[in-house]
């Protein structure tokens, strides 16, 4: 049970991320990327996240779709693994989020 529970909320965190990712890119009109873990990558194109963390959520998306279309290839250890490591990740992108959330709020109050 609790496998299945990290796997069903690391799923529903990555795809969390990705819809605020595709969010952001239509409310810029930034250019709308062929994958939907490629949203990062615009992201990171424009300027609004590193080289390396656009990457990292990269893999976070394709993880995402190993739990929903692979999940029989998803080992135990293996989710461990990004439970100890990558939730940090998960947490960076929210407080990068809401900081561009404050930040247009700020911009839309001086107005």
């Amino acid at each position: 049970m609790v496998q299945s529970a990290t796997e069903r909320l690391f799923q529903i965190g990555i795809e969390c991320c990705v819809d605020i990712a595709s969010h952001i890119i239509a409310g810029q009109g930034l250019k709308r990327p062929a994958y939907r873990r490629d949203v990062f990558r615009v992201l990171e194109q424009a300027g609004y996240l590193d080289t390396e963390f656009a990457s990292q959520m990269v893999e976070m998306g394709k993880l995402r779709n190993r739990l929903v279309h692979l999940y029989w290839d998803i080992e135990p250890n293996e989710m461990y693994k990004y439970l100890q490591e990558d939730v940090a990740l998960l947490k960076r992108f929210r407080t990068f989020a809401l900081a561009l959330l404050e930040e247009e709020r700020g911009a839309t109050l001086h107005q």
